[in-house]
């Protein structure tokens, strides 16, 4: 997995509140990846977007490890906001910017 990670141009993080439990207190296969992120992550530039983080619980907290809390997160708990999150995503992963553009300054200012 350390390998797959150095290799990888973007990671796709499934939470919810169970992994978030384990992740939290390191148990198990989670708790080994846990420790396998957080070394990655230190050694990215802090405005990286190669980790995503999908929550996948109605409350953002019980499902979101401590160690991800400081990162960019999709709260995708509502399945009301599906297409929302799907264009999210595939916006993310291709580094689609939906920002507009900023534009000329009006005449009158």
């Amino acid at each position: 997995m350390t390998n797959e990670l150095s290799l990888a141009d973007k990671v796709i993080i499934v939470t919810n509140q169970q992994y978030a439990e384990k992740a939290d207190g390191r148990f198990g296969g989670v708790g080994w990846e846990t420790m396998i992120i957080q070394g990655d992550i230190s050694n990215l530039p802090p405005e990286s977007t190669k980790y995503i983080t999908i929550v996948r619980e109605n409350d953002l907290t019980k499902g979101l490890p401590v160690f991800l809390k400081t990162k960019y997160v999709i709260h995708w708990g509502n399945k009301q906001r599906e297409s929302v999150n799907q264009q999210r995503l595939l916006n993310d992963l291709l580094n689609i910017d939906k920002t507009p553009p900023i534009c000329a300054k009006p005449e009158y200012i």
